[in-house]
């Protein structure tokens, strides 16, 4: 799997405040409120999964048979 380069810095971006999140969520969450820090660091590490999927550049099959359709909206997505 290999990522779109328009994605990079928000990937990296997205990546640093989950950390930060995470961090945060350990230093001063968990020991009083731990049910509610595992959700905030779950939903942080979804979003981030997100974030990786919608950049993502998947493999493609390029062995198309004679008179197949192929959908004209699978290409990319740049922002």
């Amino acid at each position: 799997m290999t990522l779109h380069k328009e994605g990079i810095k928000l990937i990296l971006g997205g990546l640093f405040l989950a950390a930060l999140s995470i961090i945060l969520n350990v230093l001063f969450l968990f020991e009083n409120f731990p049910v509610l820090a595992s959700i905030i660091v779950g939903l942080t590490l979804l979003i981030l999964i997100l974030i990786i999927q919608f950049f993502r550049i998947p493999k493609r099959n390029k062995s198309y048979e004679k008179n197949e359709i192929v959908c004209p909206a699978d290409g990319k997505v740049v922002v």
